[in-house]
């Protein structure tokens, strides 16, 4: 049973810190993505509009982009998060087992959320730009459905990033100044709800500003290497009870 149990944890925290690499790029990306889309196209903070839609239909492959990379990196984010319980396994507490249901919660809805807007919105933006003024209004008083609308999946990965990285700080899992990292990027997290929910664009505009080009890929950078090592020392593990076994 604990051989099993070994394995188990070792490749979950492998492939969590090749997952945590390819995050750390990927948040550059969506960075400079979000910088170089058009202020009428930033759904978080202006919501859906005459001028989103017309903005849409002049051009959307930036849009697109930011919109799709965002889904892969809350998929991979997923398997960091799984590699982040694994690590913590010895210390999981009824609340730090809720916050990170409740983080893939989020990050699933975000995959779900990001992908459904990068495709429908185009579309509707076509439309739209092909209406006439009256079929426009009504496009208006219905929107676009959002399966997120205030971006609700940040706050929920927020909850999970303050809670798991306070536990890795408390038990000194981690280094204090990789587990304030990462409870700063807890609190991003919830910036961006924030500002979304206030429809605050300099809140949106500053949580991405520091998680995409600083927070963010530091910590994934970094997590990803304490990952591996934790998982290399998994597998020295592993081969030690392999040789003791008859």
């Amino acid at each position: 049973m604990k051989r099993q149990s070994i394995i188990k944890h070792s490749s979950l925290l492998g492939f969590g810190g090749n997952a945590a690499t390819a995050v750390c790029i990927l948040y550059v990306l969506i960075g400079l993505t979000h910088f170089l889309l058009p202020r009428a196209q930033l759904r978080g903070a202006g919501g859906v509009t005459a001028a989103f839609f017309q903005s849409l239909s002049e051009s959307s492959l930036i849009f697109s982009l930011h919109y799709w990379i965002v889904a892969v990196l809350s998929l991979m984010t997923l398997a960091v998060s799984v590699a982040f319980l694994s690590l913590l396994r010895q210390y999981l507490t009824g609340p730090l087992f809720w916050s990170a249901i409740v983080g893939i919660i989020g990050a699933a809805l975000s995959i779900i959320d990001f992908a459904y807007v990068g495709v429908e919105a185009p579309r509707l933006a076509k439309v739209f730009s092909n209406a006439t003024p009256s079929a426009q209004s009504l496009l208006l008083i219905s929107g676009m459905p959002h399966i997120d609308p205030c971006f609700l999946a940040f706050g929920l990965m927020g909850i999970f990033a303050l809670t798991s990285n306070a536990t890795a700080l408390r038990y000194k899992l981690v280094s204090p100044s990789l587990g304030y990292i990462g409870i700063a990027g807890g609190f991003l997290f919830l910036l961006v709800f924030i500002g979304a929910l206030s429809r605050s664009s300099l809140l949106i505009d500053l949580a991405v500003a520091l998680g995409a080009f600083a927070v963010g890929p530091v910590w994934y950078f970094w997590i990803g290497f304490v990952f591996r090592k934790a998982g290399r020392s998994e597998k020295i593990a592993e081969n030690e009870i392999e040789g003791k076994a008859p």
